[in-house]
């Protein structure tokens, strides 16, 4: 630490209560056209960023770490070296604070473990970047992030029309042949109204 950005702060291990304060960090120090595609909410944000990660707190490997002063002001992640990648550092810090910046990458990277060291950084985090770069980090690459918004596309079928069946008991409805053509007619009447027949 340099004598004009000396000033000391303490990692403390991140809790899963921290993720909504680490989220509004996340909101603060990043482009809000940028925010709204890849952490239009929380949910979304905690599956996206940092490769999920933040959805695991003090639930994996990885070790999280916040600095508060009052209320999350940076968050640092180390994800352990693999056999196929090194030790992974993910950085958090808000910008407004030069001496607290150069401090918390400082004491994150008294937390690493021996070995080789990535970071992937925004574009707009150039101050870590430099920061970094002043502690001996060389740019690697460079990632492009491209979106798109495209439409879903939803099936929708809808059911034909049906007729309301008609339900017929068994042995009630059934078909009989009629001879006649036009029905019989039968007018009864009393004995006393009858005519006597010729």
């Amino acid at each position: 630490m340099t004598p004009q950005t000396a000033r000391s702060v303490s990692l403390r291990a991140a809790r899963p209560e921290d993720v909504g304060a680490i989220y509004l960090l996340y909101l603060r120090t990043t482009p809000s056209h940028v925010a709204s595609l890849e952490g239009s909410s929380l949910k979304v944000w905690q599956a996206a960023f940092a490769e999920g990660a933040l959805t695991r707190v003090n639930r994996d490997e990885v070790r999280h770490f916040v600095v508060e002063e009052p209320g999350v002001v940076a968050w640092a992640a180390i994800r352990p070296a693999s056999a196929t990648r090194p030790t992974l550092l993910s950085l958090m810090c808000d910008g407004h604070h030069p001496r607290l910046r150069e401090a918390v990458i400082d004491a994150a990277l008294r937390e690493l473990p021996p070995g080789p060291v990535s970071s992937v950084l925004r574009h707009y985090d150039s101050e870590l970047i430099r920061g970094l770069q002043h502690r001996g980090f060389a740019i690697y690459g460079t990632q492009v992030l491209l979106v798109r918004d495209l439409a879903s596309k939803v099936s929708y079928r809808a059911a034909p029309a049906r007729k309301k069946p008609v339900l017929v008991r068994a042995h009630l409805a059934q078909t009989l042949p009629t001879v006649e053509t036009s029905p019989s007619l039968r007018v009864l009447t009393r004995r006393s109204e009858r005519s006597p027949l010729p």
